[in-house]
């Protein structure tokens, strides 16, 4: 569980190449949707809030490996019981593994995980779920614009 929750980062980087062409050709005037102009010219500003906020989570997630990287405790323990170091590192699991419980007890490894699972909720609720129904609209109103 360990190694699912921790080991993959978040990011969301759109391809903007487009986007970017049409504003700086000054063809943004050419779009006759006033809310679809107010939604393109808006999308950078919304991506950098976006990715401030995965920042932060990233933040949070190192703060949570920081605790894994002390004597208390063994990532390579993590990884063997995870199926890493054979399958995809190619390195032979311990003979004994090292115990994490200890560190499942702390304090500073409960406040961590609590502030790491509060901080992906307020990404998703707050940023991604309204992204994802602001994209919708976007492309909805470029249909429109089209036909």
């Amino acid at each position: 569980m360990l190694y699912n929750a921790f080991s993959f980062d978040t990011h969301y980087y759109p391809n903007n190449s487009l986007l970017e062409e049409l504003m700086n050709s000054g063809g943004l005037k050419n779009i006759s949707n006033a809310n679809l102009r107010k939604y393109l010219t808006a999308w950078d500003s919304r991506i950098q809030v976006i990715h401030r906020q995965e920042n932060s989570l990233r933040e949070q997630r190192e703060k949570m490996l920081d605790i894994f990287r002390s004597d208390n405790a063994s990532i390579k323990t993590i990884l063997d019981l995870a199926g890493v170091s054979t399958n995809e590192m190619g390195i032979k699991s311990s003979s004994q593994n090292f115990s994490n419980l200890a560190i499942l007890d702390s304090k500073e490894f409960e406040n961590n995980l609590l502030l790491f699972i509060l901080n992906g909720i307020t990404t998703e609720q707050t940023h991604y779920k309204p992204l994802l129904q602001e994209i919708d609209i976007i492309l909805q109103l470029i249909e429109s614009e089209i036909r």
